[in-house]
Order: structure tokens, then sequence, then C-alpha cells
């Protein structure tokens, strides 16, 4: 009676390590902190190994991809500070840092350009996974330079040299320039203008030219 009493014992202990590892086996254990924002199954339903059955977000570590063209992207490092705006955010300042850069490229309607991942520093603002975002990286800075905005500017994409179209005589003529930093906006001219020298925005299509002048910054 004994020994039968015994395997009973073991028996019963089997059975419960075998219910405690099929309810184990049973819950999905995330690997970080989060909030579930989808679900893609339901009870009963088969699942596929192309779709994840829950989107698990982490709302303690955001991030953005934006991309950068050919020709800056020489100019962005990891860890350079980022500004970003929010479109649902007006009012928040929010700052960042490069975390990230693709060594492969994106040809975007016939434009190389490079992914660049941007995370954002620890903020209070109620940030949302799939919110707008701009994101201006600084890459350097100097001071009392000459500027020319980039519409005045053309880049050839083989040679990498830059030229505009400097006004002499009133008349347009093909001017190549040497540039320095640039940002969205403006470029810095080192050499091929000086500050004061005019220049003419010619179309492709008319002759109709936009006068512009160059004006030194801070």
């Amino acid at each position: 009676d004994l020994v039968i009493a015994r395997a009973q014992v073991r028996q019963a202990q089997l059975n419960q390590l075998q219910a405690e590892t099929g309810l184990t086996n049973a819950q999905l254990v995330a690997p970080i902190n989060g909030v579930i924002s989808q679900v893609n199954v339901r009870q009963g339903e088969l699942t596929s190994g192309s779709l994840p059955a829950i989107v698990l977000t982490d709302l303690e570590s955001f991030h953005m991809t934006v991309l950068v063209d050919e020709i800056d992207v020489r100019q962005v490092q990891v860890g350079q500070p980022v500004r970003l705006s929010v479109d649902a955010l007006p009012d928040s300042e929010l700052t960042g840092k490069v975390t990230k850069i693709s060594p492969t490229a994106n040809n975007v309607s016939g434009v190389i350009a490079y992914e660049v991942t941007v995370t954002p520093d620890s903020t209070d603002a109620p940030l949302r996974a799939g919110m707008s975002a701009t994101a201006i990286i600084t890459t350097a800075g100097v001071d009392n330079v000459v500027l020319l905005p980039n519409r005045f500017i053309q880049i050839d994409r083989e040679s990498r040299r830059a030229f505009v179209y400097k006004l002499v005589n009133g008349e347009p003529v093909l001017q190549e320039v040497e540039l320095g930093l640039r940002n969205e906006r403006e470029s810095q001219i080192l050499a091929g203008l000086t500050d004061g020298d005019e220049v003419a925005l010619v179309t492709q299509t008319s002759e109709e030219r936009l006068r512009g002048v160059l004006f030194g910054g801070d």
C-alpha cells in the first residue's frame, strides 16, 4: 500500500508540473515594457508567420527616421544634436540626437538618400507613435559668413560641382562656386562670389529671372 501511495504522489507531482508547464507556455511574455497598440488575431483563428499577432509599442522610447540627401549625409554623424518640430504639438520644443545612419541608400524619385534615425530626448510632451515631425540636424556652426538661398544654386550630381548665375552688366553668367556648410534653406559660399554680388534665378522654361542679393549672416 505504501508503494502504491508513493507512486500516486509521484504521479500527482508530475501532473502538477505538466499543468504548470502548459500554463507557462500559454502566456505571452513581452520582452519590453509597453502598450499593446494592435491586435491582429482573434481567438480560434489560424496565425500567419508574416503578420505579427500583437504589436507592442514602447511609449518610453520613440524614434523617427528621416531621409538625408547623399550630398548632405556625409556631414551627418551619430551624436549630433537635433531640433524636432511635431505637427500635433506646435507649442512643444523638442530635442534629440542622431543615433543611427543607414549604410545603404534609398532611391526616392531618382534622388539618392540615406535613412537617418533620430531619437528624441526625454520629454513630458504627450508624444504618440505615428505623429508627423520635422527634424533639423545641426552638423556644424559658423559665424560671419556669406550665405545664399539654395534655390539660386545648381549642383551637378555627377561632379558635385556647384554653379550660380552671377549678374554681370545685367546679364546672367554661369559661375562656379565653392560651398561650405548647408542647411535646407541656405548655403555658405566659400569662393566664387563675394558679399554684395548679384545673382539670378534662371528658369528652364523661360528667360524670366528673379534677382537676388548675397548677404552676410551671423
